[in-house]
């Protein structure tokens, strides 16, 4: 259920870095085909080294942007397994904890219940008494 909620959430991403990828490569031929246009039409051989120039600095354009687009995907995949992780870890430090309340609250309440079996008489005397002062308490009008 998490893998496929976590692919959901990244689908967007996905198909946002492809179609980048896509329109890169549109980009890139688009240029090369005017750069190799353009060399044919320069008279002068200075224009041409140009143009190549421009080209192979276009191309490696396109590869380092292709590769820091996969690295920071990439990184965003790991960033989203880590929090996952932390989030698991904490329920179930949160699960244990409740589970040690739980287990001290049912040892009060027996402790409580053994005081109050071993000394019935007193238990009684002083239950009476609370209920006594309590009462006359809320009975002032």
């Amino acid at each position: 259920m998490i893998d496929s909620a976590r692919g959901q959430a990244l689908a967007p991403a996905a198909m946002w870095f492809s179609n980048l990828g896509d329109k890169m490569s549109v980009a890139t031929d688009n240029f090369n085909d005017a750069a190799d246009r353009a060399k044919h039409d320069a008279a002068s051989s200075g224009f041409a080294t140009d143009v190549d120039g421009l080209k192979k600095s276009f191309s490696q354009l396109r590869t380092d942007l292709t590769q820091l687009v996969e690295r920071a995907f990439a990184a965003g995949k790991h960033g989203v397994a880590a929090g996952r992780d932390k989030a698991g870890d904490a329920v179930d430090g949160i699960k244990d904890m409740a589970a040690g309340i739980k287990d001290k609250g049912v040892d009060s309440v027996k402790s409580v219940e053994q005081k109050i079996t071993e000394h019935a008489i007193a238990s009684t005397v002083i239950a009476f008494c609370a209920g006594y002062v309590l009462g006359k308490l809320f009975s002032r009008r």
